[in-house]
């Protein structure tokens, strides 16, 4: 496997330790700036 695909795969788990009301709490934070939930998933 190339340290690329590594790195992403780190990446995308680095959030899915986050419970339910973190998530919210992130996505309320973002949302001061009125984003919707699909680019603020990205940012995550």
């Amino acid at each position: 496997m190339c340290q690329n695909n590594y790195n992403r795969k780190k990446e995308e788990k680095k959030y899915q330790h986050l419970n339910y009301v973190e998530k919210t709490q992130i996505e309320r934070w973002y949302n001061i700036e009125k984003k919707p939930c699909s680019e603020i998933a990205k940012l995550l």
